[in-house]
């Protein structure tokens, strides 16, 4: 999966935004949920570090490192 200068994924990008829709379309193509950015962080932190429960338990559901 592609990755801006940050090294967040799209995915990153969906969490960060609480779209669920977004996430399953992407995990639909068997990308690595646990991928991190530059800081280390996988789209489960950075939703979490944002308060984002929604995306979290979805995340949580389909397989995401706590």
């Amino acid at each position: 999966m592609k990755k801006d200068n940050d090294g967040k994924t799209a995915l990153h990008g969906a969490a960060q935004y609480n779209s669920k829709e977004t996430a399953e379309l992407l995990l639909s193509h068997d990308i690595n949920i646990n991928e991190k950015d530059n800081d280390g962080k996988t789209a489960f932190d950075i939703a979490a570090s944002m308060n984002k429960r929604e995306i979290n338990d979805y995340l949580i559901s389909y397989g995401a490192k706590l």
